[in-house]
């Protein structure tokens, strides 16, 4: 993993210590269709019915949905969670940023 990527995943550590993470399938879906989201990350292990659920939603919604390598997500936020929406404000924006403006190794836009 290289330096901006271990950033990306620190900040997403440090949102969730902040609450700025939906965690959980039906939780982020809610926040999405609630316009409360910037993107949703899911894990490359999320069910395929869970997982067509929250592609369909962020698609209808217009939310960008990116998957994370197996395991990956719930390290970083340090517990076990296949789905999470990150909430709109500062550290949304700058998760999204560094999502859109670097090709990480671990995450991929679905």
């Amino acid at each position: 993993m290289d330096r901006i990527e271990q950033q990306f995943f620190g900040l997403l550590s440090l949102a969730s210590r902040a609450r700025q993470l939906e965690c959980g399938e039906p939780q982020a879906r809610k926040a999405v269709s609630a316009n409360m989201a910037v993107m949703v990350l899911i894990d490359a292990d999320m069910s395929e019915g869970s997982r067509k659920k929250v592609l369909n939603n962020g698609s209808f919604y217009g939310v960008p949905v990116y998957e994370v390598s197996a395991g990956h997500l719930g390290a970083a936020i340090g517990r076990n969670c296949m789905c999470c929406a990150v909430r709109r404000g500062e550290l949304g924006n700058q998760l999204a940023k560094k999502v859109v403006e670097n090709e990480f190794e671990h995450i991929h836009r679905t």
